[in-house]
């Protein structure tokens, strides 16, 4: 069972999850209490081995030229490097970090990566260097990257990424969703060309999850030219089974019922075609800012479900900008993610989004009566059902799981309706004021 630890660092005093435990986690609580700080620790460690892999691939051109004037001498250092680096982008620089922080992943029994602080001398030159981020490996890895030497050919770099995955016994393809989104939707044609015209040091300065997000956007773009339809087509990605078939239109349905429209790419020019009428188009500099938030996340969604995609998706603030009704479609998409070979994990503010996910994992637990499945199914498609669901909440610098009811299936209804019980007392106490004004009149 793979699980995170996460000690003082950030806002998080101490955090420690169970990571393969549900196909759907929902992470909430008050801005600034880490959320961020935990979604994007997991994030980095299930994308390391595309570090691995960019490692390899590089290491394999380079050879010994890497290890010139370097303070590491074999891959195992290279790829501590590299790792570091990439920890930095997401988080930026080390020397606010606490020295008691840590951040360790477990994989399997003693297969793990662990991050810290500390202070150490620089290799060749003695110079003491303050807050200095260590990683450590558990000694299966270690004993992994010792292994890998000059020269490597193409398929030794497959064979070492294989064996890799195997070692972490993780096939998952790691995405992560940040917040912000409306601006990528809106200059993606612009943002494509910064990307281009940067260099690496000019990359680097962008939220690594930023940057990343717009080149998944980038490749996939042109394959939504032709629409939703031919993406579900036997045409791409091979030929599909009935069953499968119907899970596509759902989603395509409740992509059009979120969007207003559907999203093409005419000569260059995204466009959302409004539903009543396909040849009237809206251009998507021109939608509102709930379309753009959400654009991408449907088009990816849509892109890992049919490609059948073994994927764990991280997913901030799917809300952002929706009314309530578009909040709960959206949160359906995501379950029907969940339900095909993806992990899923999000944070959110929303009681609407918390109260959706109830629903869904309602509906489920009531399905498995077979007397009134198909009322259930009725109500909610099975497609959307939800098996499987745990619920965070982060506060005070700790995360604590907050289920109940159903032998703690469902989430606590204090946080689904925490906020609008304190507005309801609110009003409460203000129409007790007006009430005795009223008598005071008299």
């Amino acid at each position: 069972m793979a699980s995170i630890l996460i000690q003082n660092f950030g806002p998080i005093k101490k955090c420690k999850l169970n990571i393969s435990d549900t196909n759907f986690m929902v992470i909430t609580g008050r801005q600034a209490s880490g959320k961020s700080t935990v979604v994007k620790s997991i994030y980095f460690f299930k994308a390391v081995k595309e570090v691995l892999m960019e490692s390899l691939r590089k290491y394999s051109i380079s050879g010994d030229e890497l290890f010139k004037n370097a303070y590491y001498t074999n891959f195992s250092g290279y790829f501590r490097t590299n790792l570091r680096t990439r920890f930095m982008e997401l988080f930026g620089t080390s020397q606010n970090m606490e020295k008691s922080m840590k951040v360790r992943y477990d994989y399997s029994e003693d297969v793990y990566i662990e991050l810290g602080v500390k202070n150490r001398k620089f290799d060749n030159t003695g110079k003491k260097i303050y807050n200095y981020l260590e990683v450590t490996f558990g000694s299966p890895i270690f004993t992994f990257l010792n292994q890998i030497k000059m020269p490597l050919t193409s398929d030794d770099i497959k064979k070492f990424y294989d064996e890799f995955e195997d070692l972490i016994d993780d096939h998952y393809t790691p995405y992560f969703v940040p917040a912000g989104r409306c601006l990528m939707s809106l200059l993606t044609s612009q943002l494509n060309y910064f990307m281009i015209s940067m260099d690496d040091h000019q990359k680097k300065l962008m939220d690594y999850c930023t940057r990343k997000f717009i080149e998944i956007i980038s490749k996939l773009k042109d394959m939504f030219s032709s629409g939703m339809d031919f993406i579900a087509s036997d045409n791409m990605f091979g030929k599909k089974n009935a069953e499968f078939k119907k899970v596509l239109k759902l989603m395509n349905q409740k992509t059009k019922e979120i969007l207003k429209g559907e999203y093409r790419i005419i000569n260059g020019e995204e466009r959302l075609y409004l539903k009543e009428d396909n040849e009237k188009y809206v251009k998507i500099n021109y939608t509102s800012s709930g379309q753009q938030e959400i654009l991408w996340i449907v088009n990816l969604l849509y892109y890992i479900v049919s490609s059948k995609t073994k994927a764990f998706i991280i997913i901030e603030e799917p809300e952002s900008h929706l009314y309530p009704d578009a909040q709960k479609v959206i949160m359906e998409l995501i379950a029907i993610a969940a339900n095909n070979g993806c992990q899923i994990v999000t944070t959110t503010h929303s009681p609407y989004v918390l109260g959706t996910l109830n629903n869904l994992k309602f509906a489920a637990y009531l399905a498995n009566n077979s007397c009134i499945k198909d009322e259930v199914y009725n109500i909610i498609p099975e497609a959307i059902c939800l098996d499987s669901l745990e619920a965070y909440y982060v506060q005070n610098g700790g995360i604590e799981l907050c289920l109940e009811d159903m032998d703690g299936e469902l989430i606590d209804n204090t946080l689904i309706d925490g906020a609008s019980q304190l507005i309801n007392d609110n009003l409460d106490s203000l129409f007790e004021l007006y009430g005795r004004l009223f008598e005071s009149e008299e």
